[in-house]
């Protein structure tokens, strides 16, 4: 009976001994806790998920906290993300013992726990250190490189043949017939035209990126414009289909309802005849390209800021959202390349506005498709 005490009491031991060791090995489980300040997800995790760790899990494990709006915490999270592959774009992350990354409120909800439960009860294998490795700016480089060009590329070829510019485009050849300006003359002009319609594009652009891009730095206020940009988009969407629809049925211009207001066009058209009568022919071409740019993105900002929003969504060094922006509006003035090419090689006014009333509806439908794509887009990164 003393024998079997014995062995007893030395089982307990034992026992005790080794879950002592289990709860010291288990001590070593780190969670990395990535968060945006004022998120509501990071908030969620805060109040839900952290104390629930706090009540099972005591004393096994520890919590590190990153807020990304530093710069060293930001570039920490998107190497993890690199090494693990992780393409999520959420605004709260937990990272457990290195290898399991969970991305936003949902899936740490759903899985934490569980994660938490299977580490504990098997041995812990040795960690690749090479999972640590620091975090540079080529990481960084990698993201921005990730948004499709593609996209860019269609995006500014559609906002080339909106129908405002292309309408705008034809008056102003229209004028220079009458005026009895051909030939090289007429591609020189055109030239100029568009160097000042591209140059005035692109410098609106990068100004309206410069603000997108301080809405990133407040996670509400992203949420703000994203929401109304989805919101717009699928309104200009309807209206563009409706429009193809009218215009279908009807075959008349004034059904259109996605157009240049008659007021501005009518400043547009007085632009154009003022900078014509210049001493100054070159001179008063780039004058006019450069006020009509801007009359006209009234009408091509349907295009242009869903882009810029899109683009300001990513980080990235800002050189290289400025070769994507060039990008953007060589592909937008290309088509008024092509139309004052062609209108030097004898085409008439009249058969481009011809081509013109038959492309209408197809011109409309494309915008349409264009603002559910980028409407989607915005979608998934709320």
């Amino acid at each position: 009976m003393k024998a079997y005490n014995l062995i007893k009491n030395a089982l307990l031991v034992l026992t005790l001994f080794l879950n002592v060791g289990l709860l010291a090995g288990n001590s070593t489980i780190v969670i990395k806790y990535f968060f945006q300040p004022g998120c509501a997800e990071c908030k969620k995790v805060k109040e839900k998920i952290l104390p629930e760790l706090d009540n099972r899990y005591h004393g096994i494990y520890r919590i590190q906290e990153y807020d990304t709006g530093k710069k060293e915490n930001f570039l920490q999270l998107v190497a993890y993300q690199d090494k693990l592959k992780i393409t999520a774009n959420e605004p709260v992350y937990m990272l457990v013992n290195k290898h399991y990354m969970l991305s936003g409120y949902k899936e740490i909800s759903g899985k934490i726990f569980d994660i938490m439960d299977e580490l504990i009860s098997v041995e812990q294998d040795s960690v690749s250190e090479s999972v640590l490795a620091p975090a540079d700016e080529s990481v960084l480089q990698k993201r921005a490189d990730s948004f499709k060009v593609g996209t860019i590329i269609v995006a500014g070829l559609i906002d080339g043949i909106n129908p405002c510019v292309f309408s705008t485009l034809v008056f102003f050849l229209s004028l220079l017939a009458v005026a009895g300006i051909k030939g090289r003359r007429l591609l020189l002009t055109g030239s100029i035209y568009c160097v000042a319609c591209f140059s005035t594009y692109l410098l609106l652009g990068i100004g309206l990126f410069r603000v997108l891009k301080l809405f990133k730095e407040y996670q509400y206020l992203q949420f703000f414009l994203n929401s109304s940009m989805i919101f717009l988009l699928m309104v200009f969407a309807v209206l563009s289909f409706r429009d193809a629809w009218r215009y279908h049925v009807s075959g008349k211009p004034s059904s259109i309802t996605m157009k240049l207001p008659t007021a501005l066009q009518n400043r547009i058209h007085a632009v154009m005849r003022k900078g014509l009568s210049y001493k100054y022919l070159l001179s008063g071409a780039f004058f006019i390209g450069v006020l009509v740019t801007l009359l006209e993105s009234v009408c091509t900002g349907q295009v242009y800021v869903p882009t810029l929003t899109l683009m300001a969504q990513d980080s990235g060094i800002f050189s290289k959202w400025v070769l994507y922006l060039i990008l953007y509006n060589v592909m937008f003035t290309v088509p008024l390349v092509i139309i004052f090419i062609a209108a030097y090689n004898g085409i008439k006014t009249f058969d481009l506005i011809n081509w013109s009333k038959r492309s209408l509806a197809t011109a409309k439908i494309l915008l349409g498709l264009f603002f559910i794509l980028m409407a989607a887009f915005l979608f998934l990164l709320l």
